[in-house]
């Protein structure tokens, strides 16, 4: 079927403006025969299988076992994994606690203490010998560097090098992970600041935030105030000497 210029009058009015418009029709390859062939082909989808407890639900080729009680490890908020394969958790409300496979058989016979110096840690990041944790330590919350001067396997000192002021527990600094550059790249949601001045060298520069009409908020009040940065990424070395914002208009990221 033939594409009418939408520029032409109707009726055939001015013709000549008409007559060396060239006639425009379908291309052969928008057709529905071209368009289905070039479909993806269908993928199928394994069937769930359930375990034989009935708590997860896996498709074919995936398993979930346990691997530690939880009359062992308590109520946890994260996990990591050091350089030695050791898994590293955190308790809520409570300590870091450490994970051994002493049989290497997948399963973890022997967990203990790791440090009691800090608690709920909302991020992990062993790096070197030390462990680097958002959590609540003995200066309040904020990025803590831990380390085992005596080489005992047991974290004795903290370090406070970056503080938070959390008005929303659960929408303060959360996920950290160690980046290309080898800075420390630290996540925070909406209801948490740092009590520092970001580097005059970060890359997110002049926050602005303007409204041509009244701006419309939660009707339930949540975040009703928060302006920007609101959820952020910042970077900092090991010693959280320079604090960059990296990215910013977030709500709450984790990871």
């Amino acid at each position: 079927k033939e594409i009418r210029n939408p520029f032409l009058q109707k009726n055939g009015e001015d013709k000549a403006a008409g007559e060396n418009t060239p006639e425009l029709r379908p291309s052969s390859e928008t057709t529905p025969q071209r368009l289905s062939m070039a479909r993806t082909p269908s993928i199928e989808i394994p069937e769930a299988t359930n375990l034989s407890d009935g708590r997860f639900s896996t498709v074919r080729g995936f398993s979930v076992e346990e691997v530690m009680a939880g009359s062992q490890t308590g109520s946890l908020i994260t996990a990591t994994f050091n350089e030695f394969g050791q898994l590293i958790v955190a308790r809520e409300n409570g300590p870091l606690m450490i994970c051994t496979d002493s049989e290497q058989d997948g399963k973890f016979e022997e967990i203990r203490e790791y440090s009691n110096l800090v608690t709920n840690c909302q991020g992990l990041l062993p790096l070197s010998g030390m462990l680097f944790v958002i959590s609540d330590g003995p200066e309040g919350c904020g990025l803590y560097r831990l380390e085992d001067p005596a080489r005992r396997g047991v974290m004795t000192k903290a370090k406070l090098l970056v503080s938070f002021d959390v008005t929303a527990q659960e929408h303060g600094p959360h996920g950290i992970t160690l980046g290309p550059d080898g800075r420390l790249y630290v996540v925070c949601g909406n209801h948490g600041t740092i009590n520092r001045k970001f580097s005059k060298l970060s890359p997110r520069q002049n926050l602005y935030e303007g409204d041509l009409i009244p701006r419309y908020e939660d009707p339930a009040g949540h975040a009703n105030g928060v302006k920007l940065p609101a959820g952020f990424v910042f970077r900092t070395d090991t010693q959280g000497k320079d604090v960059e914002l990296f990215a910013s208009g977030m709500r709450n990221v984790y990871d």
